[in-house]
């Protein structure tokens, strides 16, 4: 080990891996051999290109991404589980009145489920609170006109309780808190942007680098980038940040559009 992680050298050897996966759930760091396979896929896009690199992958940025890290994983899915059942235990009375208001507020089932894109490109159902009125298109909420939203429907989405019901993805183990936020299969350049910087290799969120930010699904692109970032640099403390943010209230969920 080199740099700041010199001190694990102090460790016996049996021992290193372990100190590592610990210290690596709180900074990211980066190997030798992934940092090998970044500048080889980077030459390897330039012969493929002539010469020419994608600017998505130009801006790509390099570590372990946790992607190994058994510490970072339990630890992640520790979290999700223990949420997600308290949430869904203790809060169980507030579903069924959020339930009973989207009924009296619109006519139709409360919970709306549409198909998503998750981890490794699998297609699952997600689950949130209609705020919409029924035989809404579906399409991506920034396509959508702002007088498809019920009244109730406003009051959910500033406050996102709406996104409560995916408390049961997070049990299922289809999302996690905090990941990129999951988008439509119909939505290809978002798909194609993020399969591009391997924003795939992790589960969606609830909420995430982009939302806090206040990026929507409007603008792909920039979306994929910062969900890439975030899949770099994605550590505990990174999580808990951004759970924090998300709850006073930073950041936003996909806006609707105004006409």
């Amino acid at each position: 080990f080199r740099g700041n992680l010199s001190l694990l050298n102090r460790f016996p050897q049996f021992a290193r891996s372990v100190a590592l996966d610990i210290f690596a759930t709180l900074r990211p760091v980066v190997s030798i051999d992934n940092l090998f396979t970044a500048i080889v896929r980077i030459i390897s896009e330039k012969n493929r290109q002539n010469g020419e690199i994608s600017p998505v992958i130009k801006e790509y940025i390099v570590s372990d991404r946790q992607l190994n890290n058994k510490m970072f994983k339990f630890q992640k899915r520790l979290v999700d589980f223990i949420a997600s059942c308290s949430v869904l235990v203790l809060f169980f009375w507030l579903y069924i009145i959020i339930s009973l208001l989207v009924i009296f507020s619109s006519p139709g089932s409360p919970i709306f489920a549409q198909q998503r894109v998750g981890k490794n490109q699998k297609i699952f159902t997600c689950y949130k609170f209609r705020t919409m009125s029924v035989g809404t298109p579906d399409q991506a909420t920034h396509l959508v006109s702002n007088n498809s939203l019920t009244k109730f429907g406003k009051f959910l989405r500033a406050t996102k309780l709406d996104e409560l019901p995916q408390m049961v993805n997070i049990l299922r183990n289809e999302m996690s808190l905090v990941g990129p936020r999951p988008c439509l299969p119909s939505q290809t350049t978002l798909v194609q942007t993020r399969s591009e910087l391997d924003v795939y290799d992790v589960a969606p969120g609830i909420t995430g680098l982009g939302q806090v930010y206040g990026l929507d699904m409007s603008d792909p692109e920039s979306l994929a980038k910062i969900d890439a970032q975030y899949v770099a640099l994605r550590t505990a403390l990174l999580d808990l940040n951004l759970i924090i943010k998300t709850i006073l209230g930073q950041g936003q969920g996909d806006r609707v559009s105004q006409a």
